[in-house]
Parts: structure tokens; sequence; C-alpha cells
């Protein structure tokens, strides 16, 4: 009998050490609620054109629901014609890194004002420097620049930053020891000026009607804006 007490003693204290070991805490949870991820910005811009690389990680089609679905990770190239040509059904380009490329074709986009690609990591696995658009007339190439080449943070620890400012607010998210929900990262600015400055924007989605998002400066850390959304 005290031989069976001990192995049931034992075998609960292993239980308790299991649950434990399992047990994460609400930034875990975050983390491992991601549904859409961008990793990294290139872009490069003249007078006739901006081309952004975007690094993306998660949902192909994201519904921001509240629900993460299949994620993928990407690259989406993209390019933005400043004088629009309707009679252009796609761009050539090269992405190039000294004696490393990829040729990419980009196709017109629905509304036709942009033309972009996506293509799989095992395809383009390096990092592009400069970018090269094939012409009727010859071959222009442009330097692609990091939008988070002087950053202090990566999107990781944005999202711890939104999370400790935000956490008594994402209290009824969770759900036991669950979060109920999914967790979105961008990179975005103001499209209607180029050279604005580029922000982690980090979204806390419960619903379609429930949401808190967090604008935060990369070089400092600093929440800049601040939106909740509830029913």
């Amino acid at each position: 009998m005290k031989k069976i007490l001990i192995v049931l003693l034992i075998l609960s204290i292993s239980c308790m050490l299991v649950a434990c070991s399992e047990s994460k805490t609400p930034l875990e949870m975050l983390n491992d609620s991601i549904s859409y991820k961008e990793t990294s910005l290139h872009v490069a811009e003249n007078d006739n054109f901006r081309i952004e690389i975007l690094s993306v990680s998660g949902e192909v089609a994201p519904m921001l629901d509240g629900k993460k679905g299949e994620a993928k990770d990407r690259t989406i190239v993209k390019l933005v014609p400043k004088k629009l040509d309707s009679e252009i059904p796609n761009y050539k380009v090269t992405l190039k890194d000294k004696d490393v490329k990829t040729e990419i074709t980009l196709q017109k986009d629905v509304l036709g004002m942009t033309f972009s690609a996506s293509i799989n990591n095992d395809v383009y696995n390096f990092k592009a420097t400069e970018v090269a658009i094939a012409l009727p007339d010859g071959e222009c190439t442009l330097p692609l620049e990091d939008v988070l080449k002087d950053a202090k943070i990566d999107g990781a620890k944005a999202l711890e930053i939104a999370y400790n400012d935000v956490k008594d607010d994402l209290a009824t998210y969770f759900n036991k020891d669950k979060y109920a929900g999914e967790v979105v990262i961008k990179l975005i600015h103001n499209k209607q000026v180029s050279t604005s400055p580029y922000y982690f924007y980090i979204s806390f989605i419960k619903s379609k009607d429930e949401c808190i998002s967090c604008l935060i400066e990369p070089k400092t850390g600093e929440i800049v804006n601040k939106k909740i959304k509830q029913l």
C-alpha cells in the first residue's frame, strides 16, 4: 500500500511539473498567435518608379477576423509607376546583390495602378542591395534602402512594448490560458508622402469589431498612437 501511495505521489508531482512547463506567459501566447508579420522592407525610388521588397510571414490573404490561418513565408515585390502606361502588361525586374541575382516578372494588379509578384523564400534567399527594371530603352538600376536601418527595436520587441502598454485592455482577449484572437505586425507610413518615416503597427484583433492597435517608433520604441475599438 505504501509503495502504491509513493507511486501515485510521484505521478502527481510529474503531472504538476508537466503542467507548469506547458503553461505560457501572455506574451508567449501572443507570439504564438501572430497571423501576419512583416519582417523587413527595402525600398527604391526615382522620378518614375517606386519599388518595395517586403518580407512576410503569415496568412496569404489576411482576414483580420481574430483567427490565425495557415501561414506562409514569402517575399512580395511591388512596383508603382508614377506615370501609368496602359499598354504595359508587366515589368521585368532583377534583384541583385554582388554576383547573386533573381529575375522576376511583376504582373499588373487588379486596379492597374501597381505591379507585383509573390515569391517563395527558397527562390529569393538573399538580401538584394539594388534592383534593375527592364525598360524598352535600356535598364534602370536603383539602390535599395532598408527602412529599418536605424531601428533600435524589431517586431518582437515592438509587440512586447505594445503589450505592456495595453495589457489591462487586453484582459478580455484572454480565455483562461489561451489568447482568443490574432496578432498582426506591419510596417506602415504615410503613403501620401514617400519620404515619411515607417512605424511598427501592432494590432491585437479579437474579432472584426474588436481590436487594439499601437503605432511604435522603431528608433525609440515610443508609442506614438494608440486606438481601441470595442463593441
